[in-house]
């Protein structure tokens, strides 16, 4: 079976490294090299937000399962978290902690609970409403991906 592009866009002068949809699939997220994340609609690749939030690669970026909010992570050891309702991407928190570059992101079910590992295996969790670290134990935490 042959598979054939449908629609490409280009970030001039920029490199890609990770892109999320959002739950309901109207969003693209595409985080870069240079530390910034444009945001585009999903259906016309249209440029709708760039974001220029960290100070090295983006290294992972999810939505929210309530698709209000986008956190992003980089190299630079923080994370993010934007609101991502009306198109407006207003940085909500800085969360910070993390000792090495922050690799990947999850969500919990009910989006109150945002986990980060980084290089150096820290698994860290925080509020994405106000950045501060929970010390919470999360065992039975439900996650948006597994």
């Amino acid at each position: 079976r042959t598979k054939r592009l449908k629609r490409a866009v280009g970030l001039p002068g920029n490199k890609a490294r990770c892109v999320g949809f959002s739950p309901d699939g109207s969003r693209l997220a595409v985080g870069c090299v240079d530390g910034g994340v444009h945001v585009l609609d999903a259906k016309s690749l249209r440029r709708l937000k760039i974001i220029k939030t960290h100070a090295d690669v983006v290294t992972d970026l999810k939505f929210s399962p309530c698709g209000s909010m986008l956190a992003t992570c980089s190299a630079d050891q923080f994370v993010d978290v934007f609101d991502a309702k009306l198109d407006a991407y207003k940085r909500l928190s800085r969360c910070a902690g993390h000792s090495a570059t922050v690799r990947h992101l999850d969500w919990s079910a009910d989006s109150e609970t945002l986990r980060s590992v980084c290089s150096a295996y820290e698994i860290l969790y925080f509020s994405p409403a106000s950045g501060k670290q929970v010390m919470k134990n999360q065992r039975d935490q439900k996650w948006a991906t597994w």
